[in-house]
């Protein structure tokens, strides 16, 4: 007959679990369903072998917290890229021609515009846009930008003929 004898005083599994506790706390939002079962299976044992329940309890406290601040953080950055914003191309150049994305995902061109030209549109915070502008053969400058909520967040200057400025982002991660 096999006895098993188990030390009460012991902490293993707790710590076990409260270590796998912090370590989620850095890994991949992917995967915080294998954490969440790891510490949750070691955090039972320790609370029923060991004998100081402290860090099961804290490990799955710590879990507990870190799997709601990510559910927390996912509905922030689901209403930013819901949000509408508004958003500005500017382009100023001697003579160009400007390609950009419209409010409903398309490319919109326009040929041989001179000075300050702009453009305001409401673009939802997942949108990928850009904004391209190409100075004429005898131009000498060529500047895009990308305003969101009347802040410059993307600017570019080309000089030369032919060159080109171009600027990119999403409205929700400029």
């Amino acid at each position: 007959m096999i006895t098993q004898t188990t030390n009460k005083k012991s902490t293993l599994w707790g710590i076990i679990a409260l270590v796998v506790s912090i370590v989620s706390l850095f890994a991949p939002v992917l995967f915080l369903s294998l954490f969440a079962i790891v510490v949750v299976i070691f955090a039972i044992v320790g609370l029923v072998w060991d004998g100081n329940k402290i860090p099961s309890i804290v490990a799955l406290v710590l879990f507990g917290l870190a799997f709601w601040s990510n559910i927390k953080m996912d509905e922030v950055q689901q209403a930013a890229k819901e949000k509408l914003y508004n958003v500005r191309y500017k382009v100023i150049c001697e003579s160009c021609d400007i390609s950009y994305t419209n409010d409903t995902g398309g490319t919109n061109k326009l040929e041989d515009k001179k000075g300050v030209w702009f453009i305001d549109l409401k673009i939802g915070g997942d949108q990928f846009i850009y904004l391209s502008a190409q100075n004429a053969s005898y131009s000498k400058r060529v500047e895009a930008q990308i305003l969101i909520d009347d802040l410059v967040v993307k600017s570019e200057v080309s000089e030369g003929g032919y060159s080109i400025a171009s600027v990119s982002c999403r409205p929700s991660n400029p």
